[in-house]
C-alpha cells in the first residue's frame, strides 16, 4: 500500500490490522516535527526536527492496536541512506505513542523492517504490550524492539525480538533535557521473553536500560527471558553528562547462549558518534548533576554461555551500589571485570573472588 503515517486522534479506539499495513519509504511524505522534549534534538540525526513516525498518537486514552496482520516500515531505503550518511533529519519510529494512557498493543501482531525504533511509548501510563513479533534485519540500525521511554506502570510480556539493536530497552531521556523533563520510566515489568537476532552485530542487546537515562529509571522487574546471539545479555549503561539514578532493579530466571558479555553495568558507555546537547564533555566532568547513579541492582537465576561473564564499572564519583548476584551460572571464556562497584554474591559461577568492594 505504501501508505502515509498514521494519526490515532480519538481515545476510545481498535485499530485492528489483520493484513499487511505497509508504510511509504519516501522521505517526502513524512511531515517535520519537532523533536521530544525530554531529547531537545534529533536522537538520530542531531538537528532541531525529526521525521513523523509512521503510526503517531497522543493525549489520547484506552486505544487498542492489535491483530494477526503485519506491520511493515520499508525500513531498507532509510538503512541505506542513514549508512550513507544522506540524511539530515532523524529516521522516524514505527509506532510511536506520546502522552497517553491505557495504550495496549499485540494480539499477535508482526511489526517488520522498522526505520529506526520500532515501538516507542513515551511519557505515558498504563501500557501493555503482548504478544507481538518484531523482526528487523540485525544489520539494520538502532531498531530496538521496544523502547520505553518516561513512562510509569508498564508490562511487556510473551514477545519475541529478532532486531537489529536492543530487545528491549528502557529510557527516559538524554542529558540536561531529560533531567529538566523530569519523568522517570517506573514500574516496568517484563517477562516470558525471547531476543534472538540472525547474528550479533555488536550492537545487539537483549534487555537494556539506558544509555538515555537522565530523567530516571526505578522499579524494574525483569524475569523469564531467553537470549540468544546478543552482544549483552543484560545492559545497564550510561555516561558521564547522562546524571539520573538506575535504582531497583530487579533481574531473574535467565537463560543466555552465545553472548559476548552476560551481565554488564557501565557508566562508560560511548557512542560510535558524538551527540551532545548544549554543554561540553569538559564541563559534563565538573557538573554533579551529569553523573549517573546505578542503586540496588540484584540478578537470581541466570544461566547459559557467554565469552565474559560480566562487567560491572561504574565512575570514580559514582561507584556502582548494592549490586548482588545470586545462583549465577554462566559458563564462559572470561570470568568478571569490576571497577568501582559495590556489590556482594552467592553462589556464582565463574567464582567473583574479590571482584566487588564492600560497601
Amino acid at each position: 500500500v505504501n501508505s502515509d503515517p498514521i494519526d490515532l486522534v480519538c481515545s476510545n479506539l481498535v485499530l485492528q490490522i489483520d493484513g499487511l499495513l505497509k508504510f511509504s519509504d519516501d522521505p517526502s511524505r513524512f511531515p517535520l516535527v519537532d523533536p521530544l522534549p525530554s531529547y531537545g534534538i534529533g536522537r538520530d540525526v542531531p538537528t532541531n526536527y525529526t521525521y513523523k513516525p509512521c503510526i503517531f498518537g497522543s493525549a489520547i486514552s484506552n486505544v487498542e492496536i492489535r491483530g494477526k496482520g503485519v506491520v511493515d516500515g520499508s525500513g531498507e531505503v532509510w538503512w541505506a541512506k542513514h549508512f550513507a550518511k544522506r540524511l539530515n533529519v532523524s529516521r522516524p519510529p514505527l509506532v510511536e505513542i506520546a502522552f497517553s494512557d491505557e495504550i495496549r498493543i499485540g494480539g499477535g501482531l508482526t511489526f517488520k523492517d522498522s526505520p529506526f525504533w520500532t515501538l516507542h511509548p513515551y511519557a505515558s501510563t498504563n501500557i501493555q504490550i503482548d504478544s507481538v513479533f518484531v523482526m528487523n534485519p540485525s544489520a539494520s540500525p538502532n531498531t530496538d524492539g521496544v523502547d520505553v521511554d518516561s513512562c510509569t506502570n508498564v508490562t511487556i510480556t510473551n514477545c519475541h525480538f529478532s532486531v537489529g539493536d536492543d530487545g528491549i530497552s528502557i529510557k527516559s531521556g538524554l542529558n540536561e533535557a531529560g533531567r529538566e523533563f523530569g519523568m522517570p520510566s517506573q514500574n516496568i515489568f517484563v517477562a516470558n521473553i525471547t531476543v534472538d537476532p540472525t547474528f550479533d552485530n555488536l550492537s545487539t542487546n537483549g534487555i537494556s536500560i539506558g544509555s538515555e537515562m537522565s530523567g530516571g529509571v526505578r522499579n524494574v522487574t525483569i524475569e523469564n527471558i531467553i537470549i540468544r546471539s546478543c552482544e549483552s545479555g543484560i545492559y545497564v549503561k550510561s555516561m558521564e553528562g547522562r546524571g539520573g539514578v538506575v535504582e531497583d532493579v530487579h533481574v531473574q530466571n535467565i537463560t543466555m547462549s552465545k553472548v559476548l558479555q552476560g551481565l554488564r553495568l557501565s557508566m562508560n558507555y560511548m557512542y560510535r558518534r558524538n551527540l551532545r546537547v548544549g554543554r561540553s564533555e569538559e564541563s559534563w566532568k565538573r557538573d554533579d548533576e551529569g553523573t549517573p547513579q546505578f542503586i540496588n541492582i540484584t540478578f537470581k537465576d541466570v544461566r547459559g554461555t557467554a565469552l565474559e561473564a560480566g562487567f560491572f564499572v561504574g565512575l570514580k564519583q559514582s561507584f556502582l551500589r548494592d549490586v548482588r548476584l545470586e545462583n549465577v551460572n554462566l559458563a564462559a571464556k572470561l570470568g568478571w571485570t569490576c571497577l568501582f562497584a559495590f556489590g556482594s554474591y552467592a553462589d556464582v559461577e565463574p567464582d567473583m573472588g574479590r571482584c566487588f568492594k564492600e560497601d
